[in-house]
Order: C-alpha cells, then structure tokens, then sequence
C-alpha cells in the first residue's frame, strides 16, 4: 500500500513516488521499489517507511536519498545517487541514522 496524506490505496508497477509518500506492506507483504537513479529498495513483512527526500539532477550535480523507517525490514542498494554524493543518502529509523558506507545494506526495526 502508499499511503499519501489521507488516501491510501495499493501500489502498481510503474507507479511514480512523490514526496513523503508512505510505503506499507502487510503481515505477509513484500514490495520492491526502484527509483529513478536505479537505488533499489526491498521491503520485508510489516514494514513502513517513508519517502522523506528524492532529489537527482546529476545536470546540476544535485543529489539526495532521505527515508524514514518506523518498522519492519529494509534492504538498500545503492544506484547513481550513492555513486556521485554518498554523504547524501541516509535511512532514519526511531533508534539512529544510517549513513552509506558501502553499496548495499539491511536494517530491522523490530517492534510496533
């Protein structure tokens, strides 16, 4: 599901994000995501997270990754964003902030 200001409704293939878009998967849902950089993102079981932050204009040589885990399982791996300004890239989560280091990485929010 996405989840964006009061509407909620399933995610499709091909669909666009917008900004602060919530992404939600149920007790037995996964969701894979690829963004307009080539990132990839997968989602395990009851997880949410939030798109807080998408800029990629390489013309202009701005770039940035901002999202926001409040729970469950997310697996990252990196595209052109991360290739051209890794310090711009990072995942919040309740209990601190992942900055990347590297070009691929899993986190869990157990809980809630």
């Amino acid at each position: 599901m996405v989840r964006r200001g009061a509407d909620s409704f399933p995610i499709r293939e091909g669909m666009r994000l917008l900004l602060n878009d919530i992404l939600q998967t149920s007790a037995d849902g996964r969701l894979g995501v690829i963004l307009q950089d080539g990132t990839r993102i997968s989602l395990g079981p009851k997880t949410e997270v939030r798109v807080d932050r998408f800029v990629y204009q390489p013309v202009d040589g701005k770039f940035g990754l901002l999202l926001r885990l409040s729970r469950g399982l997310l697996a990252y791996i990196s595209g052109r964003i991360a290739q051209f300004s890794p310090e711009s890239v990072s995942v919040e989560t309740p209990v601190g902030v992942l900055g990347l280091r590297g070009t691929h990485f899993a986190v869990s929010i157990e809980g809630t």
